[in-house]
């Protein structure tokens, strides 16, 4: 199960907490990622349906998925961080750094190694992601996704890189 514990800031508020999706927010899930497109590749709806149990989402106190990240199986502890997206009107408050902390998290806890895509490798480095050359497993979509109009880097996070909570980042 997907879950990323509360985290509270020293003299501060507690922080968002990513949770397992669940099965009636795929559709929240798809508005958010189409709401994101071009930048963000958008997962058929069926295809997010089919894999909620693989979706770690933040939400409001009133229940709407906020922000929403999958950990995709691609080998034997081998996983791809994908749809990190964030929905429109929440942007700045950090909710994409809580989920690359809950993958690298998840990464670290697992012993997994998480491969990526991003257009922001700059963003993701500060969370333990290294730049590579495109993976073949990864080669596929991206030659799918070619309308994308970002720059995309490969990047890879390994298990055994211990992982900085991002409030301590500079």
């Amino acid at each position: 199960m997907l879950i990323h514990p509360i985290h509270p800031q020293p003299n501060g508020p507690l922080l968002p907490v990513v949770a397992p999706a669940r099965r009636q927010e795929a559709v929240e899930i798809h508005r958010i990622l189409e709401a994101r497109a071009p930048q963000t590749i958008v997962t058929p709806l069926a295809t997010i349906a089919r894999n909620i149990h693989r979706y770690g989402v933040i939400r409001s106190r009133d229940g709407r998925v906020l922000a929403c990240a999958a950990l995709m199986p691609k080998a034997p502890r081998r996983f791809e961080l994908r749809s990190v997206a964030v929905a429109p009107g929440f942007e700045g408050q950090r909710l994409g750094q809580h989920l690359l902390q809950w993958a690298g998290d998840e990464a670290h806890r697992r012993g997994l190694l998480v491969l990526c895509v991003t257009t922001h490798p700059k963003l993701f480095a500060r969370f333990g992601f290294k730049p590579i050359s495109m993976p073949a497993e990864l080669q596929k979509a991206e030659r799918e996704n070619v309308k994308l109009d970002s720059p995309r880097q490969a990047m890879i996070l390994e298990p055994t890189k211990a992982i900085q909570h991002f409030w301590s980042v500079a």
